[in-house]
C-alpha cells in the first residue's frame, strides 16, 4: 500500500461525507502513530472503520 491509496471512507472524509465522530477516530488513530503508541493503535484497528479492505482496487 503506498501513502495515496484510498481505501475505507477516505473518499468520504475528503468530501466532508463523514460524521465527526469518525473524523476524531482518524485524529486518534494520527496522534497514536505520530507517538508511536502500538497498544492504542491496535484497539483502533480492532474497530472496522480504520481497516483495510481485503480488496484493495483502482
Amino acid at each position: 500500500m503506498l501513502p495515496w491509496d484510498e481505501w475505507g471512507r477516505m473518499t468520504d472524509a475528503y468530501d466532508r461525507k463523514t460524521w465527526p465522530a469518525y473524523d476524531k477516530l482518524l485524529d486518534t488513530l494520527a496522534r497514536a502513530c505520530g507517538a508511536g503508541d502500538l497498544e492504542a493503535i491496535a484497539v483502533i484497528y480492532a474497530r472496522s472503520d480504520p481497516r483495510v479492505s481485503a480488496n484493495l482496487t483502482h
